[in-house]
C-alpha cells in the first residue's frame, strides 16, 4: 500500500529466546512523514503470541483483533467494506498519542487503514508466530 497510498506501518520486534519481555517500536508513515511513533515499548511473550495469531486468523477468515495490555496501539482486522478481491483484509491500526509518548492516555491519537492481500498478511503472521515460538521455547 505504501507505493499506492503513501501509508505504511513499521513494527520492529526484537525477540530473544527465553525473554521475559519483547521490545518493539512502531511507526505509522503517511505521505513520507512519520505521523505516529512509539520508539520504545514492550510486549509480553504471550502478547507476541496473541499478535501473531490475530494476524493468522485475519489471513484465514478476514477477522482479527489485538490490543496489548498497555494499550499503546491496537489492530482491528476485517474484510474491507468494498472489497476488490476475495482475499483482501482491511487492517485498522491506531496509536494512542499519550501512551506513545509515555504519558497518560489521551483518548486521542492517530489511525490508518490498510487493505492487504491475505497471503501477504499470512507471511507476516507466520514470521511473528516464529518469533513468538523462539521467545516461548523455554
Amino acid at each position: 500500500e505504501e507505493s499506492v497510498s503513501g501509508i505504511s506501518v513499521e513494527l520492529v520486534i526484537t525477540a530473544e529466546p527465553f525473554a521475559d519481555s519483547v521490545p518493539y517500536s512502531l511507526t505509522l508513515h503517511a505521505g513520507g512523514s512519520a505521523v505516529a511513533h512509539v520508539p520504545d515499548a514492550e510486549l509480553t511473550p504471550a502478547e507476541l503470541f496473541a499478535l501473531g495469531h490475530a494476524l493468522l486468523d485475519a489471513a484465514a477468515d478476514g477477522f482479527g483483533h489485538f490490543v496489548p495490555a498497555d494499550e499503546v496501539f491496537g489492530l482491528d482486522l476485517a474484510p474491507p467494506s468494498v472489497p476488490r478481491a476475495i482475499d483482501e483484509v482491511g487492517i485498522g491500526i491506531w496509536v494512542d498519542a499519550g501512551r506513545a509518548q509515555t504519558r497518560e492516555p489521551t483518548r486521542s491519537g492517530v489511525a490508518v487503514q490498510l487493505i492487504v492481500d491475505a497471503p501477504a498478511l499470512a507471511a507476516v503472521a507466520e514470521a511473528v508466530c516464529d518469533q513468538a515460538a523462539r521467545v516461548l521455547s523455554r
